[in-house]
């Protein structure tokens, strides 16, 4: 069996390839999270399995292993460009001549045109949802992508209610996000304003919003005052700007919360709409918008025709937030659904019926030509030198007119 911390698989293995598993597994966000439960699920699932662990600081965490036989698989378990990004702190582990595979994290209907040759390069993908799973088959041959149905495994969780200094009888709502992955597709403003929408002053309820500290980015920091001058005033809005523990974050996420038994509202559209169901949560409704964003992820999706991201209905998810505030029973009941479902998508993650397929989908005449994929690492390494020294630019160029006479 597998541990938590990534270590190799111990048992069985006989007629299956091994795998190495590249990823932010030593990490606290969620592509780390889901990088560990691939890494555990290949092992329960008998397949010997040895991580190499990679770090955004650029610091290699741990001299990678000897170069995996070619008959192993690797997996990537980060997006594209990361897989570019990060190569020099994976190569000297993988062997070219492996198998290749992506676990893309995506959040439009279609995947960045800049990905495509990387994913090209790859035998196969593991899609984690199907809405991801959608926008790969728009870019790859047929039957190159496998659905990968992510799941959640819990640590002893204890209560933290009293820690927050938040009473036991007060209905306690949680909106958590990160700003680094963008308040404009996050949109934190919609739930602050279903919240105070359906609730009045006096209602016992509060509303704890999560998001996480970025102090050396001035663009982040502007929108954490801007999200704490929105919620100012208002006692029943607690905004926590930290740093978490995984074990503290398992209360502050779709999955991880409906694995604890707490129903979740949430936008009725893309990848949470394979685990979310009317016994378990509830959808809202939206309408779909081109993307607007500063990010530097998505700049590059501006504009394009058919990209798009959800705009949720505050009116419906503020009756939605009320209902659960007013019906205690209905909470508890779609909590215990939830839990159920997240419990048999465990078991389905551990079966290892989503490698079954992948090996199923891998070409038998081994692995396409190892130069096109070094010449696609190359090329979007590249590619993301130039951008950085294009946005560095802008901003010095922002910097010397600020600073010019007046």
């Amino acid at each position: 069996m597998i541990g938590e911390d990534g270590a190799e698989a111990e048992r069985g293995g006989e007629g299956k390839p091994a795998y190495t598993v590249v990823g932010f597994l030593d990490e606290a966000f969620g592509l780390a999270v889901a990088s560990r439960n691939t890494v555990r699920a290949l092992g329960a699932s008998g397949r010997r399995v040895a991580p190499i662990r990679v770090r955004h600081d650029h610091r290699v965490a741990e001299a990678p292993a000897a170069a995996t036989d070619a008959g192993s698989v690797t997996v990537f378990h980060m997006n594209p460009h990361d897989v570019a990004a990060y190569a020099a702190q994976w190569r000297g582990g993988v062997d070219p001549r492996a198998p290749s595979v992506c676990v893309p994290f995506w959040e439009m209907p279609l995947v960045p045109r800049a990905w495509v040759p990387i994913l090209e390069a790859m035998d196969a993908v593991l899609a984690p949802t199907r809405f991801i799973q959608a926008a790969c088959e728009q870019a790859l041959p047929a039957g190159r992508v496998v659905h990968h149905p992510q799941a959640v495994f819990l640590p002893e969780v204890r209560e933290a209610r009293a820690e927050w200094g938040l009473p036991s009888a007060t209905t306690v709502f949680l909106l958590s996000f990160d700003i680094g992955s963008d308040i404009e597709r996050k949109n934190p403003w919609a739930g602050v304003e279903a919240f105070r929408q359906a609730f009045p002053p006096d209602a016992n309820v509060a509303l704890v919003v999560k998001t996480k500290p970025y102090p050396t980015v001035p663009s982040y920091r502007a929108q954490a005052r801007e999200l704490a001058a929105r919620t100012q005033g208002d006692a029943r809005i607690r905004i926590v700007e930290q740093a978490l523990g995984y074990d503290e974050l398992l209360r502050l996420h779709l999955m991880e919360a409906m694995s604890l038994g707490k129903p979740v509202v949430a936008t009725g559209w893309s990848g949470n709409m394979d685990f979310m169901s009317p016994e378990s949560s509830i959808a809202v409704g939206h309408r779909l918008v081109p993307v607007k964003s500063n990010h530097p992820g998505y700049v590059s999706e501006l504009g394009r025709e058919g990209q798009v991201w959800a705009d949720a209905d505050v009116d419906e998810a503020a009756r939605a937030l009320r209902a659960l505030h007013e019906d205690r029973s209905r909470r508890l009941v779609m909590g215990a659904a939830a839990a159920r479902e997240m419990e048999l998508r465990r078991k389905y993650m551990l079966s290892g019926a989503a490698f079954d397929a992948l090996e199923a989908a891998l070409p038998s005449g081994g692995a396409p030509d190892p130069r096109r994929f070094a010449r696609a690492i190359r090329d979007e390494r590249a590619r993301l030198r130039w951008a950085t020294l294009r946005r560095r630019a802008r901003m010095a160029l922002r910097l010397l007119v600020g600073r010019g006479p007046r």
